[in-house]
C-alpha cells in the first residue's frame, strides 16, 4: 500500500499585500454619528435634547474629516454625510419648532412666568417671592412638570413643579418651588414625563394651604386654570 507524503518542495502560499491593504475600518465617528442622527428625533419633542443632534453634527464631521484624511484605511462616508445632513436639518427644524411655540403659547391677556420669578429671595424676610405679591390675581402661564402622584390620568388638580427630577424622581422642592394648580374648565390633563404649559389666575395663599402630597405638604402659590397644554 502506498502512503501519501509531504512534498516539502512546494512553496507555501502566503497572504497577498493587496489583500491586507485591501482592509479598511469602519469610522467610529461614523456610527456615533448615525447614532446621534436617529436619537436626535427626540429633539423635536423638548429643547433639552437639542445637544443629540449638535454630536451628530460634530461626529459627523470628525468622521468626513478622518476619512478624507486615510482613505485607504477608513470607511463610512457615506453613512457620516447621512447622518450630518440628517443631525443639520434635525436641529434648525426642532430649533424653529421650539421657538415657534415659544412665541405663540402664551395665550392673550396673560403673563409668562417662570418659576426663577417665584423662588424665595433669602435677602428678604418673605417666605414667598416678591413677584408672588405682583402676579396676585392675575392671569399668567407658567410652564413645568406635572408631580407624579398616586393617580396618573384625568387629572383635574395637581402640582406642577419646575424640575423634572421633583416631577418624577421622587425629589423634595421646596414650597416656593411648587404650585398648586386645579383645573376650573372641563379639561383634565395626565401626568407626562414632558412638561406642560398651564394658563389661568394666579393666587398667593399666605397662610399656605395643604396637599395631599408628603413631600410637599402645602404651598403658597395657587392656579386656577383655564387651560393645560
Amino acid at each position: 500500500m502506498s502512503q501519501a507524503t509531504l512534498d516539502y518542495s512546494a512553496p507555501a502560499k502566503v497572504a497577498d499585500d493587496s489583500d491586507i491593504s485591501s482592509y479598511r475600518e469602519l469610522s467610529r465617528s461614523a456610527v456615533l454619528a448615525v447614532v446621534f442622527a436617529v436619537l436626535g428625533l427626540f429633539a423635536w419633542l423638548h429643547p433639552v435634547f437639542i445637544i443629540i443632534p449638535l454630536l451628530g453634527i460634530l461626529f459627523g464631521g470628525l468622521a468626513l474629516l478622518a476619512i478624507r484624511k486615510y482613505p485607504a484605511e477608513l470607511v463610512g462616508g457615506r453613512a457620516a454625510t447621512i447622518a450630518l445632513f440628517v443631525s443639520a436639518v434635525t436641529l434648525a427644524g426642532s430649533i424653529g419648532r421650539h421657538a415657534w411655540v415659544y412665541a405663540t403659547e402664551v395665550p392673550d391677556g396673560h403673563v409668562r412666568v417662570s418659576f426663577a420669578e417665584l423662588a424665595q429671595n433669602p435677602r428678604t424676610s418673605l417666605p414667598w417671592a416678591k413677584r408672588a405679591e405682583e402676579l396676585d390675581g392675575q392671569k399668567v402661564f407658567i410652564r413645568g412638570y406635572v408631580k407624579l402622584d398616586r393617580k396618573k390620568s384625568n387629572l383635574r388638580s395637581f402640582l406642577l413643579v419646575g424640575s423634572f427630577g421633583a416631577c418624577c424622581f421622587g425629589g423634595s422642592p421646596k414650597i416656593t418651588e411648587v404650585v398648586g394648580v386645579r383645573i376650573v374648565s372641563d379639561e383634565t390633563t395626565n401626568h407626562s414625563y414632558f412638561p406642560r404649559g398651564v394658563a389661568g389666575t394666579f393666587h398667593l395663599i399666605r397662610d399656605a394651604i395643604p396637599t395631599d402630597d408628603e413631600q410637599v405638604p402645602q404651598v403658597f402659590y395657587m392656579i386656577e386654570a383655564e387651560t393645560v397644554r
